[in-house]
């Protein structure tokens, strides 16, 4: 075996977090979490270093020019990026690095020569993401209708990743993910 980068992208709301947690807690010991870095706030009981690395525009600016990301991109008017070294040393110990990485930046990575895995996670429909993103109550009325508009676009980009799955159950969702990766990595 050896290590692999697998990409989790899809609009937001659709639960990348959740299914993330659930394959990390499966399969703690082959299983790792890639953290971005954001220049976004902390929500709730996030923490630096184990959520995201939250670093102001100038350091993430620095990083971009020293040439230290896998892929970077602006998202709803905050910079987010995959550190690029960390990706690296994981995949050379033959690590599964699971990464949450909002479309655009997704499509970069996939350009990129890495062993990696692109998996596009799908809403059953858009009243159900508009739910999801109204009970996590972490954004705005108006937050929320950019997610949505944001979203639109993401879900037509579906066709350029090796694998769409539809996040209608959790339990399901993460059991047909983990035979994916699996398959991928023949174990």
């Amino acid at each position: 075996m050896s290590g692999l980068l697998v990409i989790i992208s899809g609009p937001s709301g659709v639960g990348k977090d959740t299914i993330i947690d659930r394959l990390l807690s499966q399969n703690p010991e082959q299983f790792c979490y890639s953290i971005s870095a954001t220049t976004r706030a902390p929500r709730g009981n996030e923490v630096n270093g184990k959520d995201y690395f939250f670093i102001n525009d100038m350091e993430f600016l620095t990083m971009i020019n020293e040439n230290k990301f896998l892929e970077w991109a602006e998202y709803n008017d905050n910079f987010y990026g995959t550190p690029l070294n960390y990706v690296k040393i994981m995949i050379a110990q033959d690590k599964v690095i699971l990464t949450e990485i909002e479309v655009k930046g997704a499509l970069e990575i996939m350009s990129k020569d890495i062993r990696k895995l692109s998996i596009f996670l799908m809403p059953p429909d858009k009243d159900e993401l508009l739910n999801r993103l109204q009970k996590r109550s972490t954004d705005d009325e108006d937050s929320i209708k950019k997610r949505l508009e944001i979203a639109g676009w993401e879900m037509q980009q579906s066709h350029n990743f090796d694998e769409i799955v539809v996040n209608d159950e959790i339990d399901a969702t993460v059991s047909k993910i983990s035979q994916i990766i699996h398959n991928i990595l023949n174990i």
